[in-house]
């Protein structure tokens, strides 16, 4: 009898854990007002099976239940119509006079994206027309404090680097090159803390068409051997124990030459035991070229609604070495692959 009692509780324990564990309050955007969370799931009216109405209109405000930290939105499903009809606006702030983070989104727009307010406060706006419905969407709930500011840098390597202007560093193929960063953390424990050991590090070793990637916790000084011959770009990125990131893309290379070949060493033939042996050492010398690696393609997607402006930065690093743009003039062309749209759309 003991024993069927324990074997129960024990049953029981199990149960309400895994219940814990799948269980979260949810909220429909269609019960409008203030809610004060940190944790659930944001439906649209449909809830998690069911698709949401026509002519809907409503508004919900997400509070954070510390002052301190900020409103996170991660959308894990969003299927709408299209955006001229039904859509999705999101505000930070406490109400539709805040900034806008997100203009009226809709098809898939938002799929996967994860959304962070300034403060403590979003405020969500859906808007369906008269006909056709689509599931909707599901935003998962959470808060994080501000991220304190904080700056990296490339500060030494082994070898060092062969000359200063042009920051090269010169290697023997597959010897090994030591990296040492550095991080000043400015604000340090006003909310959280921040150390070398608590950064996330991925260091990037790019060429032309080859790539190699160190990371780790705490991996402020990798030792790092390049499989390939040729030349690299050097990039850092660093995530913090918040999930705050910094880049650092200085004009920081690496040479690493190509494997010798001592194919022309000559030896003399028919030598007897206790002669005297000349080698003469020989090797072939190559030579190569070395170009920049100019930035990183990626795609940019932007809301297919009418009479919005919206706009992005593109990030490009790695020019030639003395190639400074000083006017608009200097820039040669811009390229682009656009789809589903005409260049009138466009303004740079």
């Amino acid at each position: 009898m003991i024993a069927s009692i324990r074997k129960f509780i024990v049953l029981a324990i199990v149960l309400l854990c895994t219940l814990s564990m799948f269980s979260q309050e949810e909220y429909l955007i269609s019960q409008g007002g203030t809610i004060t969370t940190c944790s659930g799931v944001l439906y649209d009216s449909g809830g998690a099976d069911g698709n949401y109405d026509n002519n809907e209109d409503y508004t919900i405000t997400i509070v954070s239940e510390d002052s301190e930290t900020n409103i996170r939105l991660f959308f894990t499903e969003f299927n709408f119509e299209s955006a001229t009809f039904d859509n999705l606006s999101i505000y930070d702030g406490e109400s539709i006079a805040s900034p806008s983070i997100i203009a009226p989104s809709g098809s898939t727009n938002l799929l996967g994206q994860e959304i962070v307010a300034s403060g403590n406060s979003i405020t969500l706006v859906m808007h369906t027309d008269g006909s056709v419905t689509y599931p909707g969407f599901a935003a998962s709930i959470s808060c994080s404090y501000s991220c304190q500011d904080y700056e990296i840098d490339i500060v030494n390597t082994d070898p060092e680097i062969t000359n200063l202007d042009s920051m090269w560093v010169d290697i023997c193929h597959v010897e090994s090159i030591l990296m040492v960063g550095n991080a000043v953390f400015p604000n340090n424990d006003i909310v959280y803390h921040q150390s070398f050991e608590n950064l996330y590090y991925i260091w990037q070793f790019v060429t032309e068409d080859y790539e190699e990637i160190y990371e780790g916790e705490g991996l402020f000084n990798p030792e790092v051997v390049l499989e390939q011959s040729g030349g690299y770009s050097v990039h850092l990125t660093t995530i913090d124990s918040n999930g705050c990131v910094e880049h650092f893309d200085d004009n920081l290379r690496i040479r690493t030459s190509l494997r010798p070949d001592f194919s022309e060493i000559i030896i003399d033939e028919g030598i007897c035991l206790g002669e005297q042996l000349v080698l003469n050492g020989a090797f072939i010398q190559y030579t190569f070229n070395v170009n920049p690696v100019l930035g990183n393609s990626y795609p940019i997607c932007f809301e297919d609604v009418v009479g919005v402006w919206q706009s992005t930065c593109f990030t490009f690093y790695s020019f030639a070495k003395n190639a400074i743009i000083t006017s608009p003039e200097d820039i040669i062309s811009v390229c682009m692959n656009m789809e589903h749209s005409y260049m009138g759309d466009l303004d740079i």
